[in-house]
């Protein structure tokens, strides 16, 4: 029998990928053929869900609100790393993003969703003129309070100091954009034909991702020439991607399906 799944989400926003992957999940697990609902953090407890469900939390939930069954916890980054904890329930099933954030929590599930619309992310125009560079450091500074590097900045992205069309504009006409954290605008960025240079930090000694997803991405200065070598790339490596989610999803619903039975 097949068991129906229920989200537990904040309300969409365009402007963070975890919670875009959560509301996209839900529309390609109702594509699959199987139904799935999202409920909306904070209103969702006064709601008698279905006590066969499988109920999927992002990793920032602490406990079991709506007091479900078959608990799924969808790892959208390192647990416990910004908000939540990494002490669950044994019974839970946890699932990782990505590879390096499963194999941190110790599990080898992982579906990794791309949230990021290579339509609208796109190169500019043919003869577009490229200068300066930008950089995108929103957690390294609100939650450590870090420092930018004076060699490795730029205009500032902000999230949500500016329309996706500024921020877009901005990609398109910089010859380099510094990223202090994980954030999917590394992704965005090279698919507009910007090459990233990761900063690392004490706080940021990896990223998450490049695992499967590393064209027209440097992991510090020296890889810079690297980056800007595979950058032609990253639009076909994107849309492999792509392909794997619809993999990895076969997957996860077979897991989670026998596994709650």
């Amino acid at each position: 029998m097949r068991k129906p799944y229920i989200i537990y989400a904040p309300p969409y926003s365009s402007l963070s990928a975890g919670i875009k992957a959560l509301h996209m999940l839900n529309d390609a697990l109702n594509a699959d053929g199987y139904l799935s609902i999202t409920l909306p953090m904070g209103v969702a407890e006064s709601i008698n869900v279905d006590p066969e469900a499988i109920v999927i939390y992002p990793e920032i939930v602490v406990g079991n609100p709506l007091n479900a069954k078959h608990v799924v916890r969808w790892l959208l980054y390192y647990a416990g790393r910004y908000r939540g904890n990494r002490d669950f329930p044994d019974t839970d099933l946890c699932v990782g993003y990505t590879k390096l954030i499963a194999k941190d929590f110790g599990t080898n599930a992982v579906l990794f969703l791309p949230t990021v619309d290579e339509t609208v992310f796109t190169p500019p125009p043919y003869g577009t003129i490229r200068k300066g560079s930008c950089f995108y450091a929103h957690k390294h500074r609100t939650f450590y309070g870090s420092t930018i590097n004076p060699d490795m900045a730029g205009t500032e992205i902000t999230n949500p100091g500016q329309s996706r069309d500024e921020i877009i504009r901005i990609l398109q006409t910089s010859e380099v954009m510094f990223a202090y954290e994980d954030t999917a605008m590394i992704i965005e960025a090279v698919l507009c034909g910007c090459p990233v240079v990761c900063v690392p930090s004490p706080q940021w000694p990896e990223c998450c991702g490049m695992e499967d997803f590393s064209a027209g991405i440097a992991w510090g200065m020296d890889e810079y020439n690297e980056a800007k070598r595979t950058l032609p790339d990253a639009r076909k490596h994107y849309a492999d991607l792509k392909e794997g989610f619809k993999v990895q999803l076969r997957e996860f619903i077979e897991r989670t399906q026998a596994w709650s039975q």
